[in-house]
């Protein structure tokens, strides 16, 4: 059943976010931990893949071919975990292929295409938040590759605190993107730009530092490839996305009362696109906690080799996902408002003729292109028409059939002996939940209610004077 509390749901709502919110924490008090007493006296260049990451040092300062900040080698067990990770973040020949031919293309694309959907498709299409969500991500990655490879056009230090960063806007678009999908007709208000208000701030803060002399911003230098904002970033936007995916899994539990096809498969990409997000974090917080335990934050996020393979391959997923729910994400269902009053008023009689005649509201499997046959029109522009003629969906407008048929079989003395869930049925209604739901909401009873209370009025009205005339007869 489409209905009820899945295995999907548990991940979303209480595991995923516990677990990842337990990494975070736990990487920031690692990097805080004090481990002076398991020092050797030696250093060592963090792991970055110069030719020194391996030699080891007698004195604190920089690595003398790259000039990472030295950190201390460590004993014992620590020391082992700490090598054995350190494999994770040295670059190799392999992964230096893998960054020109797939990284670099990867990002730049994903700004390319983000930049075309939103300047020539958001009219006809609703994945204008997703767009805005993969240039983010996308310039988020390239903001690092252009900095931090040799390939750089620029190698001066303020490339470091150059503001192409929006990491801070990916849970807000995660979130009006849902909304723009669930909600019908929904507009973005300026009220929602307060959601980024937070990115807005970060914004400012790189533009500022990357403004002023550098002898004024010598103390947010963590290292010379990672200020302390580009951490502080990477941890604030990590939580963040975990908040807004998990505001939008809590209201999940609604639409899928709502038991339709396309809320089913609405709610069935969001979920995927979630499980996928937190994939990507899970990636991102493993190599955030390793370098925050082990390596004190000095291994530089351009060294998160898997984070950016991952993020290449999220992308790859989203255009995939994209195409593949085409009628979900692209094709948004409506018709010009031009149409002139008399046409919906001759639209809206057909439609009266038609579930007066033909009643296919009855039917529990009906779909916009079952019900499109009956007005020789296609689905699209049905959808269209009836958004424009009653100012509602194609569901709200059947539901609401449905409920009438409901309200006149459960005073109809010929289907008395049906049970309530029987009658619901026989109106089309193929889920008691969801029933019981939305017949609360549009008469604000249950069902039983509603009998109850007009059975009393009927009897007032109608049978009560008959026998009060009989009665004065005799």
């Amino acid at each position: 059943m489409f209905n009820g509390t899945t295995i999907i749901d548990k991940l979303l709502q209480q595991y995923l976010p516990a677990i990842m919110g337990v990494f975070i924490l736990g990487s920031l008090l690692g990097f805080f931990m004090d481990t002076s007493s398991l020092n050797t006296g030696s250093y060592y260049c963090p792991p970055c893949g110069c030719g020194n990451d391996h030699i080891e040092f007698h004195e604190e300062g920089l690595c003398e071919a790259c000039s990472m900040p030295l950190i201390a080698q460590k004993s014992g067990a620590f020391a082992k975990a700490g090598d054995f990770f350190a494999e994770h973040f040295r670059g190799s020949s392999t992964h230096g292929t893998l960054y020109s031919r797939v990284v670099y293309p990867t990002l730049f694309g994903g700004i390319f295409f983000g930049i075309l959907s939103v300047l020539f498709f958001r009219k006809k299409s609703v994945e204008i938040f997703l767009a805005l969500l993969v240039v983010s991500l996308s310039l988020f990655g390239l903001k690092f590759q252009t900095y931090g490879t040799g390939y750089a056009l620029f190698s001066d230090i303020n490339m470091a605190f150059l503001p192409g960063s929006f990491l801070m806007f990916v849970g807000p678009l995660l979130y009006f993107h849902s909304r723009n999908i669930l909600e019908n007709n929904f507009k973005f208000e300026r009220k929602g730009l307060v959601h980024f208000i937070p990115g807005a701030i970060f914004f400012v803060a790189y533009v500022i530092f990357f403004l002023i002399p550098l002898e004024y911003k010598q103390w947010q230098l963590h290292t010379d490839f990672d200020p302390y904002i580009v951490i502080v970033e990477q941890f604030v936007g990590l939580v963040s996305i975990i908040i807004y995916i998990s505001l939008v899994v809590h209201g999940l539990k609604e639409v899928k009362k709502q038991n339709t096809d396309r809320k089913k498969n609405e709610v069935k990409w969001l979920e995927r696109l979630f499980l996928a997000t937190y994939i990507l974090i899970a990636v991102w917080v493993f190599n955030l906690s390793i370098n925050a335990v082990f390596f004190e934050l000095k291994s530089s996020t351009l060294t998160y080799f898997s984070l950016w393979v991952t993020l290449c391959l999220y992308l790859y997923w989203i255009g995939f996902e994209v195409f593949r729910s085409e009628k979900v994400l692209i094709l948004k269902q409506g018709v010009k408002k031009t149409v002139v009053s008399s046409d919906l008023d001759e639209f809206k009689k057909k439609v009266e003729n038609v579930m007066s005649s033909d009643r296919p509201f009855n039917d529990p499997n009906l779909t916009l292109k079952k019900l499109s046959e009956y007005f020789d029109v296609k689905p699209k522009e049905l959808s269209g028409l009836i958004n424009v003629a009653y100012q509602k969906n194609f569901y709200s407008l059947i539901n609401e059939y449905r409920i009438e048929e409901v309200k006149r079989l459960l005073l109809d003395n010929e289907f008395e002996n049906l049970t309530i869930v029987a009658i619901a049925e026989k109106a089309g209604f193929n889920s008691k939940s969801s029933f019981n739901s939305i017949f609360k909401k549009e008469t604000g009873m249950t069902p039983r209610e509603f009998k109850i209370q007009n059975s009393k009025e009927l009897f007032a009205t109608e049978v009560a004077p008959v026998i009060r005339k009989e009665i004065g007869n005799d």
